[in-house]
């Protein structure tokens, strides 16, 4: 373990003048049953622990501490004394003065976050967190495993077969499609709603993950935005494209940026329409996402004047990069009253 955390102590101290370094997480998916530690929470405690006072003997990791505890959402190891909940709770019970932030992984399955069952339990794991303490997803995706995503999963399990460059062991086959584009900013939104402070998708590109981390080419992780070794590789120049669901996460990025205050929404329920806003810096953004079938008409209020406002929209013809994302389809809005929230 010495060895490991000298090696972590250089890029975070004075030698190369790097300070980007803030957390560190001991285990990935600590309870899951493909861990080392199976989901025996105490034998984590006790790495962590060990950890943090090998971590002291290095002046250049003072400013560095652990993030946790990394357990999966919506996932139950029968071996482990917890859940997702009782994970959090407990690492906060015994370790949140070495905790900076708390995190956790989730691939929810398409049924469960848009039906709002994932929002309630965000509700729930958030209240475990201690006051003044944040926490996000290290990991977010989609699975499709449950019994109401069966089609999509059949739909998975057809273009696995025979694939040239996966075996589909671990895999969204679905990150091609135009709903993956919707699916994955709605899964921001219900975060950001529902008090987590941020969500790295996994994944960026393909050409960073083998299963088992074999460097095998015919079983890559496909996740990613696009893979930029396709034709390098994998013979196969398509996958370099840009997929649909980098439009809509890189925009929810760019205009929820970091040092966002996300904003209560008074509003209307409609069946599949979700929405965001948030405000940083005196200036406002707001995303709307209709999942339904129909078109919907809304009116916005803001509690202060729109100036230079842009307007982008997202739809089906984007997905095959025929529209007109990510250029705004109406720029230079104003308004001159608006009503009070």
């Amino acid at each position: 373990m010495g060895g490991d955390v000298s090696q972590l102590s250089h890029p975070s101290g004075d030698d190369l003048g790097f300070s980007c370094i803030r957390h560190f997480i001991i285990f990935n998916e600590p309870d899951g049953n493909w861990a080392s530690t199976n989901g025996d929470y105490k034998l984590w405690e006790s790495m962590a622990e060990r950890f943090l006072k090998e971590m002291s003997r290095y002046p250049g990791l003072a400013d560095v501490d652990l993030a946790g505890p990394d357990a999966v959402m919506d996932y139950r190891n029968p071996a482990s004394e917890f859940g997702t909940e009782g994970w959090i709770a407990q690492s906060a019970a015994d370790l949140d003065s070495h905790i900076g932030i708390y995190d956790i992984h989730a691939y929810p399955g398409q049924h469960y976050v848009r039906s709002g069952e994932f929002a309630e339990e965000l509700k729930k794991l958030r209240k475990a967190v201690p006051e003044g303490k944040k926490i996000l997803f290290g990991e977010a995706g989609y699975k499709y495993d449950s019994p109401e995503d069966t089609l999509l999963m059949k739909e998975y399990r057809r273009r696995v077969e025979g694939h040239p460059f996966t075996k589909g062991s671990d895999c969204n086959m679905l990150v091609y499609d135009y709903f993956y584009a919707l699916d994955m900013p709605l899964f921001a939104m219900e975060a950001m709603n529902n008090g987590f402070s941020g969500a790295a998708a996994w994944m960026l590109d393909d050409a960073m993950h083998s299963n088992g981390d074999s460097g095998k080419t015919e079983d890559i992780k496909i996740w990613g935005m696009w893979n930029t070794v396709g034709s390098e590789v994998f013979g196969d120049p398509s996958q370099e494209e840009l997929r649909p669901w980098y439009y809509t996460w890189s925009m929810m990025c760019r205009y929820f940026p970091a040092g966002t205050d996300i904003l209560d929404i008074a509003r209307e329920k409609a069946e599949g329409i979700h929405c965001v806003a948030g405000k940083k810096d005196g200036r406002y953004s707001i995303a709307i996402l209709n999942i339904s079938d129909s078109d919907f008409n809304t009116e916005v209020s803001f509690p202060g004047k729109l100036q230079d406002a842009s307007v982008f929209c997202y739809r089906e013809e984007d997905a095959a990069n025929t529209g007109t994302c990510p250029e705004p389809i109406e720029t230079g809005i104003r308004t001159s009253k608006v009503k009070d929230p």
